[in-house]
């Protein structure tokens, strides 16, 4: 089976507005986080207390590799999954991200922070996340409006299509999980 087969072009427009979208939560999240942050329960809060390094152990690496791995998976078929069939969710699920990671900056408040603890995995896991869902929403478009095959016969080309997608994303996902359970957490637990 030849997975590059299952490669889709990126859609321009889906790809605009996924971006544009994930930039004004990006900064939205940055902006309010003051007000937003005091909605979740155990708030991170480096602007007020020092961050602490906490050196991992390998089986908690291991342990951190495999529910990363799962989670990135499942979050990226949910993303094609759904989005095909209901075209707003790929727009949601950036929106929500934009905001967490806007939030997140703003709490850890110092960039080399920011850069030891997103960088380098959120690189590979954010070209993904954006491509993943750029294609999603081109799809959920495509099925929406229809066409001479019929809304139905467009909507089971494009989820099959989506899942085959799935397939080749799957190195990519099981990369940026690797690079941050053994990389990312590693920096981390470095001294400043």
């Amino acid at each position: 089976m030849n997975l590059l087969s299952f490669y889709r072009p990126l859609p321009l427009r889906c790809t605009l507005v996924v971006l544009v979208t994930f930039t004004v939560s990006f900064i939205a999240g940055y902006h309010f986080a003051p007000e937003l942050n005091g909605l979740f329960d155990n708030p991170i809060n480096f602007r007020t207390e020092a961050f602490v390094p906490v050196p991992p152990t390998l089986s908690m690496q291991h342990h951190a590799f495999l529910h990363i791995f799962t989670y990135n998976a499942a979050a990226t078929l949910q993303i094609l999954g759904i989005g095909t069939i209901i075209f707003l969710f790929p727009w949601i699920r950036i929106t929500a991200i934009g905001l967490s990671l806007g939030i997140s900056f703003w709490s850890i408040g110092s960039p080399w922070l920011c850069c030891k603890f997103f960088l380098p995995h959120a690189l590979v896991e954010m070209s993904v996340t954006i491509y993943a869902c750029s294609i999603s929403m081109s799809s959920g478009l495509k099925s929406l409006t229809g066409g001479p095959g019929g809304r139905w016969n467009i909507l089971k080309r494009e989820f099959v299509a989506n899942l085959k997608l799935f397939l080749l994303l799957i190195p990519f996902i099981l990369l940026a999980a690797l690079l941050e359970a053994y990389v990312t957490y590693r920096w981390c637990s470095s001294p400043q």
